[in-house]
């Protein structure tokens, strides 16, 4: 497996990637911007590593709009792919939106 990396510290830029990944913010707006209800149950998350270098995360969870004491899942099943997570053109754009200083 190689780790690309658009300068530093490859497995920290790589890591910090997956971490933003692997939270509850990505399925949360994708929800919210589709006027889906909030309503996750069982969210989970599998990091997907390819032969070629590939890092994906892979997220799903149960959605529903009926709330329900002691639901475990509801009628539809949502999931979310992120992009490559090892590529240099996804590193290059996220690094220069964050500023990180400089001038």
């Amino acid at each position: 497996l190689e780790i690309k990396t658009a300068g530093g510290d490859p497995t920290a830029a790589l890591s910090k990637h997956v971490a933003e990944f692997l939270s509850v913010t990505p399925a949360i707006s994708f929800v919210l911007a589709h006027g889906i209800p909030p309503q996750i149950l069982q969210a989970k998350y599998v990091l997907v590593v390819g032969k070629s270098g590939d890092v994906r995360v892979l997220w799903y969870g149960f959605i529903t709009d009926k709330v329900m004491p002691g639901a475990v899942a509801g009628p539809f099943l949502l999931r979310l792919l992120s992009p490559n997570l090892n590529s240099n053109p996804l590193r290059g754009e996220k690094e220069r939106k964050g500023g990180g200083g400089g001038g």
